[in-house]
């Protein structure tokens, strides 16, 4: 019920949002808005089929949760915080994923991570610490996860992006193309 769901996130002074697909009827859409909802953002579905891949050596696959999470928070907010850090841990911990780390300098650079279910591979969570950016490294991460994937018999390799930023550049680049793409629609805290 609807009405539940707004009243759970209400509580926690939290926006509600909803991603629909395109093949969403447009009733709901219309729904939605007059319920209050407004648009948040878009986002592409990317698809490519998996082909083999070489190993990049710079990329490894990390049992390290706190480096893993520390990086992907840092990369995220531009700051390493308690909050940051457990999200990334809670992520790291999904039991279908492997969580991958590029250093640079000998520190951590970038950090994803890939979620093989069913012969699909999701390349998701990427995230390159700002004194790193437009060095190559997610193509290395994008890269090495199709390594993964192929490795893994998987048939096709998915990710998520915000229109026309870096990362969709960059998954283009790596032979992505789009699949369809969603829009966000979210109901302000009042």
């Amino acid at each position: 019920d609807l009405d539940a769901v707004e009243a759970f996130y209400e509580e926690r002074m939290a926006p509600v949002s909803f991603v629909l697909s395109p093949f969403a009827d447009a009733a709901l859409f219309t729904y939605l808005s007059r319920r209050g909802y407004e648009l948040g953002s878009f986002e592409h579905t990317l698809v490519r089929e998996v082909t083999p891949h070489d190993a990049d050596p710079d990329v490894i696959e990390t049992t390290d949760e706190q480096e893993w999470a520390r990086t992907m928070s840092e990369a995220f907010f531009d700051v390493v915080t308690p909050s940051g850090v457990d999200l990334g841990r809670n992520i790291f911990a999904v039991p279908t994923c492997r969580n991958l780390i590029v250093r640079a300098a000998d520190e951590p650079a970038a950090a994803a991570q890939i979620d093989i279910r069913a012969g699909l591979a999701t390349l998701q969570c990427d995230g390159t610490l700002r004194r790193f950016r437009e060095a190559g490294l997610q193509k290395k991460l994008i890269r090495a996860r199709l390594h993964i994937a192929a490795e893994a018999g998987c048939d096709l390799a998915t990710a998520d992006v915000q229109p026309g930023s870096l990362s969709h550049r960059n998954y283009e680049k790596c032979g992505f193309q789009i699949a369809y793409t969603k829009v966000t629609l979210v109901k302000p805290c009042i």
